[in-house]
């Protein structure tokens, strides 16, 4: 074999290797692109998750110190103001007053509402106005309360809400809004 021979041979076994080093190319990054998605997969999962359980633990949080302010200010002439940052995607919180003795009615959009939940629950936790269904509701039962109507809702400006507690005695907690 000439050398002519033997450099085309060469190059021809060089050709082959190249295509056969591009298709095994080909392969590593479709590997690399399959672990790069299922990691990102996994991640953005366990960001929800966490996310969820946040939510989750702000709105316990918010319940048991709205429970605790409210009972600790129910002795007489006791006043405070409490300041609590809202649980992630609650807007308005509501109260009711089962002991109150005036004229019976309640807004339209409530009435179903609160014929619903309150027999057991005075506080309820709301991600909108109105209307009012139960998957929008976080309901739950703090001490007794005393308040100016039977109804009361209060908007969390900022996401903060702001409430005086004023104590009654035996009436329970008196709940305003903080100007």
């Amino acid at each position: 074999m000439g050398w002519l021979q033997q450099f085309k041979y060469l190059m021809e076994i060089w050709q082959f290797m190249k295509k056969g080093q591009i298709s095994s190319q080909i392969f590593v990054w479709m590997l690399v692109l399959v672990v790069v998605g299922l990691v990102a997969g996994i991640g953005y999962s366990g960001v929800k998750n966490l996310i969820e359980k946040q939510a989750l633990a702000s709105l316990v949080s918010f319940k048991r110190d709205a429970a605790n302010a409210i009972y600790n200010t129910r002795d007489f002439g006791e006043s405070r103001i409490w300041e609590r940052r809202m649980p992630s995607g609650f807007n308005f919180v509501c109260f009711y007053d089962s002991d109150y003795s005036a004229a019976p009615g309640h807004p339209k959009y409530q009435s179903a509402f609160v014929e619903e939940y309150a027999n057991s629950n005075n506080m309820f936790l709301i991600k909108s106005p109105q209307p009012i269904s139960a998957d929008m509701v976080e309901a739950f039962n703090v001490s007794k309360i005393s308040l100016s109507a039977k109804y009361q809702c209060f908007n969390a400006t900022g996401g903060t809400l702001r409430l005086r507690l004023s104590g009654e005695g035996r009436q329970g907690t008196q709940i305003s809004v903080v100007q």
